[in-house]
């Protein structure tokens, strides 16, 4: 954006927060860029928990937040400066099902945490199995950030599930329910969303993760498509090389752009200028998202 002439001129600059998973830490931080930093916007935070937190801050201090991974409906309902380029949770619940149906389950243990993203998916996808026949042998919450997963994976062993389908935030408790199942023989396809391929769960998985039959990860992200294949080679030409991009950075890439795009109009102007900027942006397409969409 910057080499491309900015903002009407000016450069977009960055400023980063590490909000640690945690939603007090969140609200902290987006407090603290919001009057400290003086920020025009706010992109994230990563977790539905932290998302609500932020979105609260920055609703009521009038400051633009786009989105670009926690998936509850909650996050934008209701709000004016709350925007998102990530999927909705009930879309995501239903396409785990699928998975698990594609690869052929008859039936699966539902593992879900208890931050706000695995509440929230537990109805969906409990909905989403029994509109499409896929039978749930046991439906179990562990503790988000866990240390011992062991008595869950026990309890979903117990049903002999065709198929084990996890939603969480934390890819380090996605990593640990990978190895109490080879460690409990249960050795059957693991399927889940974006964390249970960070580098957090495939170092804790370790070698469980070749042990199992197969780890699968349901992502908003169309590896054809030509704006997603532009930035990985922009990407891989100059940071650490990658195979693969996951759905939160590029929707991420995605929501600069539409914040960008909303400051010139706005010519630089944040707060409700921003925020009515953004609503009537014409759809735009992104890197994110299947070919086609917009």
């Amino acid at each position: 954006i910057n080499a491309a002439g900015g903002v009407n001129g000016r450069n977009l600059e960055i400023k980063t927060y590490d909000t640690q998973l945690k939603p007090e830490v969140a609200t902290q931080q987006a407090q603290r860029a919001i009057t400290q930093d003086r920020v025009t916007a706010i992109v994230g935070p990563y977790s539905t928990s932290e998302a609500l937190a932020v979105a609260a801050v920055t609703e009521r201090s009038k400051v633009v937040n786009v989105n670009y991974s926690a998936a509850t409906p909650t996050i934008t309902a209701g709000k004016k400066f709350v925007f998102r380029t990530s999927p909705l949770t009930d879309d995501l619940a239903r396409g785990l099902v699928d998975v698990a149906q594609a690869l052929g389950a008859k039936n699966a243990a539902f593992l879900y945490d208890s931050g706000g993203f695995g509440l929230g998916a537990k109805q969906p996808v409990e909905d989403g199995a029994k509109e499409k026949g896929l039978a749930l042998t046991a439906s179990i919450q562990y503790t988000v950030s866990a240390t011992d997963v062991s008595a869950e994976v026990t309890k979903a062993a117990q049903g002999n599930p065709d198929a084990v389908i996890i939603a969480g935030s934390a890819g380090a408790d996605q990593g640990l329910v990978a190895k109490a199942m080879v460690e409990q023989g249960l050795k059957v396809p693991y399927i889940g969303l974006s964390p249970i391929v960070t580098p957090d769960a495939v170092k804790i998985a370790g070698p469980a993760y070749t042990a199992l039959p197969g780890v699968y990860t349901l992502q908003c992200a169309d590896v054809t498509k030509p704006e997603y294949t532009k930035l990985l080679a922009a990407y891989n030409a100059k940071y650490e090389k990658v195979e693969n991009m996951s759905e939160q950075p590029i929707q991420a890439y995605d929501a600069v752009y539409m914040i960008a795009d909303a400051l010139k109009k706005t010519n630089g102007q944040g707060g409700e200028q921003l925020a009515q900027a953004l609503e009537q942006l014409p759809a735009r397409t992104g890197a994110s998202g299947a070919t086609g969409s917009q």
